[in-house]
């Protein structure tokens, strides 16, 4: 399928799912609204500055999980393991869960986030990466996700050096067919628990001059 052919159906297929999700779930999204006010009071909802293809930065929504000041007190960088316990009572839960990330969908449908693609960073924080990692500035060459091949076999901590590998072996793969595979394993991941999706990623990278972290047995 010619790429523009395929970014407009995938486009669509974002629009369409997005869109069904912010409906479909809406109970949900209010539930933990409410569970957020009774539990930490407002903000119900973070926005951050995240960026987003091109270098262009967008406020990217989350659930609060965090008392009001953490961001200012760690500043870019991410939350340490240690740092976790700082979370409220329900954003511990909503963490786990990663039920704080539903909100998303409306970046999503903003046109702001894709579904699949490379984890949305702090400008600051990619900035610094950038610096320091040779091709990091590769993973704006498409949206941010809202899940991803580095996402999914990794977490939150796996060294940003780390996740870029993942980043350029799905980049080198891109599809609508490894996008759906992706969303698959996401879905298999908050049905079933991590060890779900523990195996390795069964891609196999186009000829690249890197080699990834990656053991790739099979193409998808």
């Amino acid at each position: 399928m010619p790429d523009r052919l395929q970014e407009g159906v995938r486009r669509g297929l974002e629009l369409a799912l997005s869109g069904a999700g912010l409906v479909l779930l809406s109970p949900v999204l209010l539930a933990i609204s409410v569970l957020i006010l009774l539990d930490s009071g407002r903000p119900v909802l973070y926005r951050g500055r995240r960026m987003g293809r091109g270098g262009r930065c967008f406020s990217m929504l989350k659930f609060c999980t965090l008392p009001a000041g953490t961001e200012a007190k760690v500043g870019g960088r991410l939350l340490r393991p240690e740092e976790e316990g700082e979370a409220t009572r329900l954003g511990r839960l909503l963490r786990r869960s990663k039920l704080d990330e539903l909100p998303q969908l409306y970046n999503v449908l903003a046109g702001d986030m894709s579904l699949v693609g490379p984890r949305a960073n702090r400008p600051s924080y990619f900035a610094e990466c950038a610096a320091r990692i040779p091709g990091y500035h590769e993973r704006i060459r498409v949206k941010p996700g809202m899940t991803g091949l580095a996402q999914v076999f990794g977490d939150y901590y796996t060294p940003p050096h780390a996740k870029l590998r993942y980043d350029r072996l799905y980049l080198s793969r891109r599809s609508l067919r490894v996008d759906l595979w992706l969303m698959m394993m996401t879905a298999a991941r908050l049905a079933a628990g991590r060890a779900a999706v523990r195996r390795r990623p069964r891609l196999r990278p186009r000829p690249a001059p890197w080699q990834p972290a990656v053991e790739e047995a099979a193409r998808v």
